[in-house]
C-alpha cells in the first residue's frame, strides 16, 4: 500500500495554481462523459485518454476509491489496481502501455461510477449537491497522472437533469440536459462548478458566477478586478494580455483556488479591500509568474513573482501606505523563523510556503530597492517573456540589466 502524508491535499491545491499553459505542451486528451445525480451525490464516467508522448510507457493514474473498482481497457498490455492511502484513500491505476505502432496515439478507457464523496472533504471545495456541483482534481474525480505535472486537454459531456448553470476553466455550453465542456488549452485540472442558483455578471474582460444567498462584496470585487487586469496589463500585457477571466464567489469562508483565469473565491462579504485586491491581483499575475517547475525549489519564481507583483499593484492601487503595511506584514511573520534559502546552486526541493510567499517576495523588494524600479520592472519583464523559468535565467537577466554587482548581491540574498 503506497501512502500520502496528510497535507498531501492541500499541496496540491497549491501547486495547481502554479501552470501556465502559455509555455506548456500537452501530454494528454481526455475525452469523455459524466452523468451526474446531485441529490445522491452519485457519477458515473466513461473515459478515452489519449496519450500523447510517445516515448510513454508505464503510467499511474490516482482516482478516488470511493468510487467502484474502475475498469480499464485500450491500447493496455497490463493493468494492476492498489490502493493508496493517506489525507484520503485512492485507486492507484498502473498501466504499461502496448508498444506504438505507427504514429497513432495510444488510448486508455477507464470506466468507473460511485458516490464520490460520502463525507464531505474538510476544505470544503469538492461536492455534488442538489443546488451546487463543484468539482477539481482535489477530490480526484477524474483519473489523474500520479506525477501532477502532465498537462491535458479535455472534451467531457456533462448530464445533469434540471436546470444548472455552468462556468470552467475554458468554455462551456449547455444543450437539452447537458454541458459541453472543451478546455483547449494545456491545463493540470479538469475543474468546474454548476449551480442552480447564480448572480452572473458579464463584461469584456470577466464573468462572475456569484452561488451565494446575497451578494455582499461584489462591487469591491468587480472595482478590485478592474484595477487589477489594468494594472497588471499595462505593466506586462505588451508580451500578451490576460484572458477573460471566470470568477467565482462561494459561501466558504476558507480555501480559495485558482486556475490560471478560473479563480474560486471564498464568501467576500467581509474581505478587506487591501487583501481581496492582492488576492486577485496575485492570482491573475499567475498568468505570468508560471512556468518553473513547482514541485521544486524553482517554484518560488511562480509564486514569489506572483505575490510581491500583487503587492507592488496593490500598493499602486489602493496607495503606498497600503504597499509598505504588507511588507512590514511579510517581515513581521518571518521574524524569527528557522526558514531554508530560497534558492542555492544544490537546492532541489520544493520550499515551505513562508519561503516561497513571504520570504521570495521580500528578496524581490530588496532587489527593487537595489536596482531601482525602472531596472527591476525591465527585469521582471524580460523574465516573463523567457522561454526558461529557473533562477540561473532570472540571475543571467539581473546581469544584463543592472550588472554583475547586483547579480551577486541578489544571488547572496537568495542563499541567506
Amino acid at each position: 500500500m503506497i501512502r500520502f502524508n496528510k497535507f498531501f491535499t492541500l499541496t496540491l491545491i497549491l501547486l495547481m495554481s502554479s501552470c501556465n499553459s502559455v509555455f506548456a505542451e500537452v501530454d494528454y486528451h481526455y475525452q469523455g462523459s459524466i452523468q451526474l445525480s446531485p441529490e445522491k451525490g452519485h457519477m458515473i464516467a466513461d473515459w478515452s485518454i489519449d496519450v500523447l508522448d510517445p516515448k510513454a510507457k508505464d503510467i499511474t493514474f490516482f482516482l478516488r476509491d470511493t468510487l467502484n473498482e474502475p475498469v480499464v481497457s485500450g491500447d493496455v498490455n497490463s493493468v494492476r489496481l492498489e490502493k493508496v492511502s493517506g489525507f484520503s484513500d485512492f485507486w492507484s491505476v498502473q498501466v504499461t502501455l502496448n508498444e506504438l505502432e505507427g504514429e497513432q496515439s495510444r488510448v486508455v478507457n477507464i470506466d468507473y461510477k460511485g458516490v464520490l464523496l460520502p463525507e464531505p472533504l474538510p476544505n470544503g471545495i469538492n461536492q455534488i449537491t442538489a443546488d451546487h456541483i463543484e468539482l477539481n482534481v482535489d477530490s480526484f474525480w477524474f483519473p489523474m497522472d500520479a506525477s501532477f505535472s502532465k498537462l491535458l486537454t479535455a472534451d467531457l459531456n456533462i448530464s445533469v437533469e434540471g436546470d444548472w448553470f455552468g462556468i470552467t476553466t475554458g468554455d462551456i455550453n449547455r444543450k437539452d440536459e447537458v454541458f459541453k465542456l472543451i478546455n483547449a488549452d494545456p491545463r493540470l485540472d479538469i475543474a468546474f462548478n454548476l449551480s442552480r442558483k447564480v448572480r452572473r455578471k458579464q463584461t469584456t474582460r470577466y464573468e462572475i458566477f456569484d452561488v451565494r444567498e446575497n451578494d455582499g462584496g461584489i462591487d469591491r470585487l468587480i472595482k478590485a478586478a478592474d484595477a487589477c487586469i489594468t494594472t497588471l496589463n499595462r505593466w506586462f500585457g505588451k508580451y500578451q494580455l490576460l484572458p477573460q477571466g471566470k470568477f467565482v464567489v462561494t459561501e466558504r469562508k476558507e480555501s480559495g483556488y485558482a486556475r490560471e483565469n478560473y479563480i474560486v473565491f471564498t464568501d467576500i462579504t467581509d474581505t478587506p479591500d487591501d487583501r481581496l485586491t492582492r488576492f486577485v491581483c496575485h492570482e491573475l499575475g499567475h498568468f505570468w509568474a508560471s512556468g518553473a517547475d513547482f514541485n521544486s525549489v524553482e517554484n518560488w519564481l511562480n509564486e514569489g513573482f506572483a505575490e510581491y507583483i500583487a503587492t507592488r499593484a496593490a500598493g499602486e492601487i489602493l496607495g503606498a501606505d497600503v504597499f509598505d503595511a504588507m511588507i512590514a506584514e511579510y517581515e513581521k511573520q518571518i521574524e524569527g523563523k528557522d526558514l531554508p534559502p530560497i534558492w542555492t546552486k544544490t537546492s532541489s526541493a520544493r520550499s515551505p510556503y513562508l519561503v516561497n510567499y513571504r520570504k521570495s517576495a521580500l528578496a524581490l523588494y530588496s532587489l527593487e530597492n537595489d536596482v531601482g524600479a525602472e531596472k527591476f520592472m525591465k527585469i521582471v519583464s524580460q523574465f516573463y517573456a523567457s522561454d526558461t523559468r529557473t533562477t540561473p535565467t532570472l540571475l543571467s537577466i539581473v546581469e544584463e540589466v543592472a550588472g554583475e554587482k547586483e547579480r551577486l548581491e541578489f544571488e547572496a540574498i537568495l542563499a541567506r
